[in-house]
């Protein structure tokens, strides 16, 4: 049998109890189907991008841009770039000879994977209860545990850091 990648976000597409729907997954894994990007998707983009260049190579917000300003809201919420090993890593992540999870991971270290999230709405935030079994939370922590050799009982943080797009820029970490 062929192998078969899927990321963390096609299973929530395809299968999340609320807002999962098989056709839509389809349309995009399978037909090829994309939908033009939103503003809001672009703005969350570039605002990614700032964090990205940050934690990468240490260039500084530029506070004149709108995602800029977004991403500096939530600096204080990220690990000291001196403990990021990686950013923006691309991985798969094979649990048998058919099925491949690939990913692209914000950032990690040692014991973390972190996680780059805009949102209009705080409301829309992730609780830690159900971070713990979120697809992407759990696939991104097995990377991480995969690279540095962890067994289940070292601990592993995931940190998703909700960088707000509407009004004035504030930040919340899970």
């Amino acid at each position: 049998m062929e192998e078969f990648k899927i990321s963390p976000s096609q299973l929530k597409t395809a299968f999340d109890p609320s807002t999962g729907c098989l056709r839509k997954w389809a349309f995009g894994k399978i037909e090829g189907i994309r939908s033009p990007s939103t503003a809001a998707q672009t703005l969350g983009t570039n605002m990614h991008t700032a964090g990205e260049n940050y934690l990468r190579s240490g260039t500084v917000p530029d506070l004149r841009k709108k995602p800029d300003r977004i991403f500096a809201a939530g600096m204080h919420l990220l690990p000291d770039r001196d403990k990021v090993a990686g950013v923006e890593l691309g991985f798969d992540l094979r649990f048998d000879d058919d099925v491949v999870f690939h990913g692209f991971m914000d950032f990690y270290g040692a014991h973390f994977a972190g996680d780059h999230k805009s949102t209009s709405n705080f409301r829309y935030m992730l609780s830690p209860e159900k971070l713990q079994v979120d697809p992407q939370g759990v696939i991104y922590g097995m990377k991480v545990a995969e690279i540095y050799s962890l067994n289940m009982t070292q601990p592993l943080d995931l940190i998703w850091v909700y960088y707000l797009t509407r009004g004035t820029p504030e930040a919340r970490k899970v």
